[in-house]
């Protein structure tokens, strides 16, 4: 038999709540108090492995699993619409997914400091943004891109241009067969400072 509170007691205990540190009325003040609290806590070994076994037995339930996984999906689509977030997120995946610069990226690096030392700079490694894209090369003291293209890129190099245009950059798409020839590349990147 189990006990419950009348609709007049539970009127009374939470007006003899109001007040008190439990009860807020920011509900992210409240996530961050129980957040500070929690950070850095020891747990038992029998602790955690009680926390694991009800993840567990959670996720063996389909309906759980399922609104679950949309929560996560609503709740990173919502952290994504912070630029700022989003920025974090894809400089820490591009430092992660490949070892930067690559080969060809460093030849085109080595080109550029002999010809154009000091204007240009290897930002390929997530350390620039643009509306959610990186490109590998900015100058210094213009708004200009260069960006070495290969045959795996999924997006065109007109998307590209016009993306980072809307930014006020213009850019410059080399491709990696290109680079076998240092002249052209010169001549490419004159023309586009000198324009």
């Amino acid at each position: 038999m189990s006990f419950h509170h009348t609709k007049f007691s539970k009127r009374m205990i939470s007006e003899g709540n109001i007040g008190r540190h439990y009860c807020y009325k920011n509900p992210e003040l409240r996530i961050k108090h129980i957040s500070d609290a929690l950070t850095n806590r020891k747990l038992s070994k029998g602790h955690r492995k009680n926390i694991g076994l009800s993840v567990v037995k959670r996720w063996k339930n389909k309906q759980y699993r399922e609104k679950s996984r949309k929560n996560m999906s609503l709740s990173r689509l919502k952290l994504f619409k912070n630029e700022d977030f989003r920025n974090k997120q894809i400089r820490i995946s591009v430092k992660n997914i490949h070892p930067r610069p690559n080969l060809e990226e460093q030849h085109l690096d080595s080109i550029l400091k002999k010809t154009f030392p000091n204007e240009w700079k290897y930002i390929g490694s997530g350390d620039f943004i643009l509306g959610g894209k990186n490109p590998d090369f900015k100058h210094k003291t213009k708004k200009l891109l260069i960006e070495l293209y290969d045959f795996h890129r999924r997006d065109t190099e007109k998307s590209r241009i016009n993306h980072f245009k809307q930014f006020g950059f213009d850019t410059l798409i080399i491709w990696e067969h290109e680079l076998t020839d240092k002249n052209l590349i010169i001549d490419k990147i004159m023309k586009m400072v000198s324009k």
